[in-house]
């Protein structure tokens, strides 16, 4: 389960990352378009891991009845959240576009070229927002049943076609930054349709009206409640970095923001991957706990985290071998790639952090432990994060670097507390081992 987890898990930001290299190899004005395609990227990730949280909250109670051979019993509330997703999404697409000048000069504080280029990205990406919230929804579904298999099929497909229609669209179409919105929309199309495909023919769940509401929907909208606070939480740091990082340098604020996106991209890239392999744990882990197999839950784990701690080493150890070449192939600026050189190593030491963090949220999210997971957050957010960025920047005045300091501590508090959590509840109170919510 954890392979194809891993791989569907980094496709996402791949497809990103393609994007931000595609656009760093425009020869016309690379830097604002890149700015551009970072601002609208992250925006458009905001709103899709938000609102996803309640297909997040979906796999866990699926994991659960399906450990109790209940699956069939959870027909009428898939379809009600497969409904509910498609709602919100279009809603909030349209009220997007409707207001994209405000979401770029007001929140992004985007000016001139950069504001340009990002409005045209803009106005055509936004529709993509329901094909990738529906396709990430069935996504969890899938996770659910202990599939992790058809999602990366998918999403290796969705990867080959962003990768050709970027191509086309940009180099031999020159489509400019325009092609590069097409192309996205039209592999998500391709995922949404496969998706839907398999979800009729492999699984007992439909899109269909279900009259009166299941009797755990409002469970699943508390636990979405939970981790929706979580994601806007999240979403407004990773935010945060690009306001930030947008008042940093004066005239030279275009090029610390290209060179932002592309740390972010790259840092996205790991992020993915680590949440792909401890996904496999978390649906196991709700699956084992429906059946209160306890001690098999304890020794998955201590394996688990040798396992990411390793991965997290090697991927440290490859960024640092190819520190010059990462950099030469995501951008051939030269400001973009000097202020790059200085600030990945922070990056590359994030990645064993990283790693346990996203072991532990797995974990959780699996056993639908979503109070701990929200009030984790609000803790690393307020007195990680912002701590650590003003006080870099008020006293030692490190802007981009101090930003990534900042990112560091964050990532530390939430797994550091994670770890604290199931530590204190999990191995030393053994009778009361998973008695807590």
């Amino acid at each position: 389960m954890a392979f194809p987890a891993i791989i569907s898990g980094v496709i996402e930001p791949v497809m990103s990352l393609t994007d931000t290299v595609m656009a760093g190899h425009i020869a016309h004005d690379t830097k604002n378009i890149l700015g551009a395609v970072g601002i609208v990227s992250s925006f458009i990730t905001a709103l899709v891991w938000i609102f996803i949280q309640g297909s997040r909250a979906i796999s866990s109670q699926i994991s659960y009845a399906y450990g109790l051979n209940k699956v069939s019993q959870l027909r009428g509330l898939v379809s009600q959240v497969l409904i509910f997703s498609l709602v919100i999404s279009v809603g909030c697409a349209l009220i997007a576009y409707l207001f994209n000048n405000f979401v770029l000069e007001d929140l992004y504080h985007a000016e001139g070229g950069l504001l340009d280029n990002a409005i045209a990205y803009f106005r055509i990406r936004i529709w993509g927002l329901p094909l990738s919230f529906v396709t990430l929804t069935i996504y969890n579904i899938f996770k659910g049943l202990q599939n992790t298999s058809w999602s990366m099929y998918i999403g290796l497909l969705g990867l080959v076609t962003n990768l050709l229609f970027n191509y086309l669209f940009v180099f031999v179409w020159d489509g400019n930054i325009e092609g590069l919105a097409w192309a996205s929309i039209l592999a998500q199309f391709i995922m949404l349709f496969v998706s839907v495909y398999l979800l009729y023919t492999k699984t007992p769940f439909r899109f269909a009206y279900i009259r009166g509401l299941h009797p755990k929907f409002m469970e699943n909208i508390r636990m979405s409640a939970d981790l929706f606070v979580r994601s806007v939480m999240m979403q407004g740091t990773i935010y945060f970095s690009y306001y930030a990082a947008s008042r940093f340098g004066g005239e030279e604020a275009s090029a610390i923001v290209a060179t932002h996106t592309v740390l972010n991209q790259v840092w996205l890239f790991s992020v993915f991957l680590f949440d792909g392999f401890c996904s496999a744990g978390g649906i196991l882990s709700g699956k084992l706990y429906s059946r209160e197999e306890y001690i098999p839950i304890r020794f998955m784990m201590r394996d688990l985290f040798f396992i990411v701690l390793a991965i997290g080493l090697g991927i440290s150890l490859v960024y640092f071998v190819f520190y010059d070449s990462i950099g030469l192939w995501l951008s051939k600026d030269a400001d973009i790639r000097n202020l790059f050189y200085r600030t990945f190593w922070v990056v590359v030491l994030m990645q064993p952090i990283n790693a346990i963090t996203f072991l532990f949220d797995g974990f959780y999210k699996g056993l639908g432990f979503t109070k701990t997971l929200r009030n984790t957050f609000l803790i690393a957010t307020f007195s990680g994060f912002f701590p650590m960025y003003y006080f870099t920047e008020c006293v030692y005045h490190l802007q981009l670097m101090g930003l990534w300091w900042a990112l560091f501590v964050w990532m530390v508090f939430r797994g550091g507390i994670l770890i604290i959590h199931y530590k204190t509840f999990f191995i030393t109170q053994k009778g009361n081992f998973f008695k807590i919510e």
